[in-house]
């Protein structure tokens, strides 16, 4: 959880979503600097249960975490590619991700693969989020292509 990455980008984002109700679960995989900025945040405004902090797992524990996710956001402000946005595809999670990161542009490609919203941008965020919400059953079942997509473009 670095400055870098904008992981409290998605605590803002969260507060701004108008339909939290079909939101299961937010889980932060990983450790840093904003570590307990994070945990402050969802302490204060009592969320602790809908957003998890997992702390640091292995490199090769990342695509069991995202086998059982549906949905991986990386909200950085500037990242060269982000990887972890390949990790997901092959694992077919719908993927949000920020214009900032290299990764975006296979995410351009088709909106079922994910959305990208602009780094920085909140409400954007919030937006992309709740239409993960609205549209939670088609994304599950576009898992399949997302998988299938990134076995033929990754």
């Amino acid at each position: 959880m670095e400055p870098w990455k904008d992981p409290l980008l998605i605590l803002d984002a969260y507060s701004k979503m108008v339909n939290k109700v079909d939101v299961q679960q937010i889980k932060f995989i990983g450790n840093g600097s904003l570590l307990q900025a994070a945990q402050n945040i969802i302490a204060d405004r009592n969320i602790e249960k809908e957003v998890l902090c997992l702390g640091v797992k292995p490199q090769t524990d990342i695509p069991t975490y995202l086998s059982t996710a549906d949905i991986l956001i990386l909200p950085s402000k500037y990242d060269g590619w982000g990887a972890v946005v390949n990790e997901a595809l092959q694992a077919g999670c719908y993927v949000i991700v920020s214009d900032a990161c290299g990764a975006s542009d296979l995410i351009m490609k088709d909106r079922r693969l994910g959305r990208v919203f602009p780094h920085g941008d909140a409400n954007k965020l919030a937006k992309a989020m709740d239409h993960c919400a609205s549209h939670y059953k088609e994304i599950q079942n576009n898992r399949q292509f997302r998988i299938t997509w990134a076995e033929q473009n990754i």
